[in-house]
């Protein structure tokens, strides 16, 4: 008894007999592996979630002034945009903070152009005394996909916030780099400590000597050199680079002699005085039975669209070849977040 086939059943009985099947499906797998190959790994989500942060500052108000008359007008005000499903805002002393979410999907350049102008048009309805809005906008790139956490026995977060600057300039050359920070440590400073005695003595004042120190900190034209058919720019350099330069800075003539710096204030190079603080503690499964130590962070996000395990493999690659050199002995660097490498895990299975 035979059936007649229908149009599957047609095409199907064609594709079993004909010699092309089996380069149709040779092309097919390629085309998969291809695809497995040259897709981007990626840890978070690329959506669109456009978000900004708005700071306000208000100097010398309290958070509960800062509150009725900058948070709740700026509310009514960002409330009236278009796109905005959320809203968060703090009140601090001397600032607000509003945090703005648009919904999933919204264009950020749409976004962006939505809150510069919103945020401009109304700087009027602040109070008189509040300063220039500050915007930053905040996406899902701004995510670290890696995370390197530098320390060492006897090291101080001092010294390893120096390495780490090093590092950022090396891993900022880094193709597909986009961000990076360093978390923790303190930064080098040239501390002032002026001697009330000595400057009322030479008849100065604290305001006087940071303005002049301001001013000798910079770096202004000085005019040009015309040589043959080129001309040279000459500008002075003034910049201050050591404590030493900082001590012989002249403040003022007194009793026909000139006053260094040095002469009306003590002055020390080191770290600065703020506080923030990032510990290394090795884990139960951690073959290292190292004690806890200070330690210094920089964390790296890439370009949006870029494959975070090529960036990531990138990045550790340029790290190996600094060691020795730029990061010295004593100094370890432990991979504390690697998206790129869970994101090519997950991929892989």
């Amino acid at each position: 008894m035979s059936h007649r086939l229908g149009i599957s059943g047609r095409i199907a009985s064609f594709f079993q007999a004909a010699q092309i099947t089996p380069l149709l499906a040779l092309v097919a797998f390629l085309l998969g592996v291809f695809a497995v190959l040259v897709t981007p790994r990626e840890e978070e989500p690329q959506i669109n979630v456009p978000m900004f942060d708005i700071m306000v500052p208000f100097y010398g108000a309290a958070p509960k002034e800062i509150e009725k008359h900058v948070v709740e007008v700026g509310e009514r005000k960002l409330w009236e945009i278009p796109g905005v499903e959320y809203i968060y805002s703090v009140a601090y002393p001397n600032f607000a903070m509003f945090t703005v979410r648009f919904k999933v999907g919204t264009p950020p350049e749409t976004a962006a152009n939505l809150i510069y102008t919103k945020t401009l048009d109304n700087k009027d309805v602040f109070p008189r005394g509040a300063g220039e809005p500050l915007i930053k906008f905040r996406a899902i790139d701004d995510v670290p996909i890696l995370a390197l956490t530098l320390w060492g026995q006897g090291k101080d977060d001092y010294a390893l916030r120096r390495v780490a600057a090093k590092i950022q300039t090396e891993i900022n050359s880094v193709g597909n780099v986009s961000e990076t920070r360093i978390i923790g440590g303190h930064k080098r400073q040239f501390i002032v400590h002026f001697d009330p005695a000595s400057i009322a003595r030479h008849r100065l004042t604290p305001m006087m000597l940071a303005g002049i120190i301001k001013m000798s900190n910079s770096s202004l034209p000085a005019g040009h050199y015309n040589k043959g058919d080129s001309m040279l720019l000459a500008e002075t350099d003034a910049f201050i680079r050591s404590a030493e330069d900082l001590r012989n800075i002249v403040v003022g003539v007194y009793d026909g002699h000139p006053v260094k710096l040095s002469e009306v204030a003590d002055i020390s190079d080191g770290p600065d005085e703020e506080e923030r603080s990032v510990t290394m503690v090795q884990g139960p499964a951690s073959p290292s039975k190292a004690a806890p130590a200070q330690a210094v962070t920089l964390s790296v996000a890439k370009r949006r669209g870029a494959n975070a395990t090529m960036v990531a493999r990138d990045i550790l690659a340029k790290i190996e070849t600094m060691k020795g050199r730029e990061i010295p002995d004593g100094v370890n660097v432990t991979v504390t977040r690697n998206y790129g490498e869970t994101a090519k895990a997950k991929s892989d299975e």
